[in-house]
């Protein structure tokens, strides 16, 4: 690779500085053979002073691995994803994998990404799906893979604990006495949006009535048939998809002049880190994303050192954050 002086330093300089053999260097630089620890120091400390690099290319072509796994995420603008990026990065970085991020806004990019991850070589791909289409079957890419936060099947999977988290909601919004709440989930082609839907309902078992249910996008941007819906009195708490709606959902209370949470209580899903700076603070579940970054990342090394290994899903519990968009 290109050294201090912009010529490009090979083991061949290297060897040629310390009189030490070819194979003696390369030996050192790869950690293999046997190598006395004078002539190992030597060798390191002349490939230091020459700016030597590993030339991964070469080791990826010698040696069948990249050491770099690809991720690919949708919607970057959203706070959850970025951190669950930096997550990911800081697991793969202690593992020794370099990250390739790739950013899906529809289907198409999505694909397009997964493809040129394929291309590229890399050792594996965590996932974050946009819908619930199997793009990596359909496109039959054979890299080994982990979907996090979306489940789907024929995949390992890194999720949240939505029946955990729905149960924790539940148990909360009975014990603080509200009487009728409202739902905005988010996209229905959305596997997770489901699974929240679903962990809430089942824990409430039909003890509070459900005044109205739309969907919403996952953004701030609240839609017409959800601003309709909250300008009526019939709802004291609306339950959210995840946290952008529900900031988007305090802002809509506010323009129709209801006060939150004295009219309407409002929470979302996921603790991003704006829902300490809305006002008011929003209560929400909050999903641990070192700890999915870190499950996904192993299950990942996992699935690459056995690729015929059976299938594994983690379930990373969750915990209520209970803050003054709800009384």
């Amino acid at each position: 690779m290109t050294g201090k002086s912009g010529k490009r330093v090979t083991i061949k300089d290297i060897a040629r500085e310390t009189g030490a053999s070819i194979a003696t260097v390369s030996f050192v630089m790869n950690n293999t053979g046997s190598v006395g620890r004078e002539m190992k120091a030597r060798v390191l400390k002349a490939a230091e002073e020459l700016g030597y690099r590993r030339n991964q290319l070469a080791k990826t072509m010698r040696t069948g691995r990249s050491h770099m796994i690809g991720l690919v995420l949708p919607d970057l603008c959203n706070p959850f994803f970025p951190e669950l990026a930096h997550s990911v990065g800081e697991a793969a970085r202690r593992s020794g994998y370099a990250v390739i991020l790739v950013e899906s806004n529809d289907g198409q990019s999505e694909a397009e990404g997964l493809e040129r991850l394929a291309v590229y070589g890399v050792d594996g791909i965590c996932w974050c799906p946009s819908s619930k289409r199997d793009l990596l079957t359909d496109l039959n890419i054979s890299v080994p893979t982990v979907v996090v936060d979306r489940p789907m099947p024929n995949h390992d999977m890194v999720t949240s604990n939505y029946a955990m988290g729905g149960k924790l909601l539940a148990d909360y919004i009975l014990a603080s006495g509200y009487r009728n709440i409202a739902l905005v989930t988010g996209p229905k082609n959305f596997p997770g949006t489901a699974q929240r839907r679903k962990g809430l309902v089942e824990a409430l078992d039909g003890r509070i009535p459900i005044a109205w249910e739309c969907a919403n996008a996952f953004s701030i941007e609240i839609g017409t048939e959800v601003r309709q819906a909250l300008a009526r009195k019939d709802m004291d708490l609306v339950v959210c998809a995840n946290d952008t709606i529900a900031i988007g959902v305090i802002g809509a209370l506010g323009e129709l002049g209801r006060r939150v949470p004295e009219d309407v209580a409002v929470v979302g899903f996921d603790d991003i880190p704006w829902s300490v700076l809305v006002h008011p603070p929003l209560t929400t579940i909050r999903q641990p994303l070192q700890a999915i970054g870190a499950q996904a990342v192993s299950l990942l090394i996992a699935r690459i050192e056995r690729p015929d290994a059976p299938l594994k899903r983690v379930e990373v519990d969750v915990e209520l954050v209970q803050r003054r968009s709800t009384r």
